[in-house]
């Protein structure tokens, strides 16, 4: 946890630039990102409509047996599903993969039947339908001008 404490503060962005104005108090900061990713990603300026798209596009499938996908998991399942998972950013709860690979012998059954239930019930828990949106600076951009970040969203 002080891991993403310190990942906080060090990404932390002090101001923001978007459209020629300066910001540094929080709600002005967000406003600003808000105002451009929403113009950015606006459908009206799409050159074509996404639901067309998908509608119109034809894809070629696998057979699936579906019983598989409805028989529930098994903890040796879910451990090989975590050891090919890198190091990558905890989500929001700050569990990382290497901390539950540390803790596997402990928390496994819990995980287990956290999915199985979900299975069952068709619904993940709500913290499992919860992402936060960060935005990653690139590198050797000024990270005051929001077109130089981009959003990405941490799930747990």
């Amino acid at each position: 946890m002080n891991i993403n404490k310190n990942y906080q503060n060090k990404s932390y962005i002090q101001e923001t630039i978007s459209e020629g104005r300066t910001s540094t108090n929080i709600y002005d900061k967000l406003e600003a990102v808000y105002t451009f990713y929403s113009s950015l990603y606006d459908k009206s300026h799409s050159l074509i409509d996404p639901e067309e798209f998908l509608y119109n596009t034809t894809a070629k499938t696998l057979p699936l047996d579906h019983s598989v996908i409805y028989r529930g998991f098994d903890c040796n399942e879910l451990l090989a599903s975590l050891k090919r998972c890198g190091n990558t950013a905890s989500g929001p709860d700050g569990i990382s993969f290497r901390l539950l690979k540390t803790v596997w012998q402990s928390y496994g059954g819990i995980l287990l039947d956290s999915w199985n239930y979900a299975l069952e019930s068709g619904r993940l828990a709500p913290s499992h339908r919860t992402s936060v949106i960060c935005l990653i600076e690139k590198k050797n951009k000024d990270k005051r001008l929001i077109k130089n970040l981009r959003p990405i969203s941490l799930s747990n």
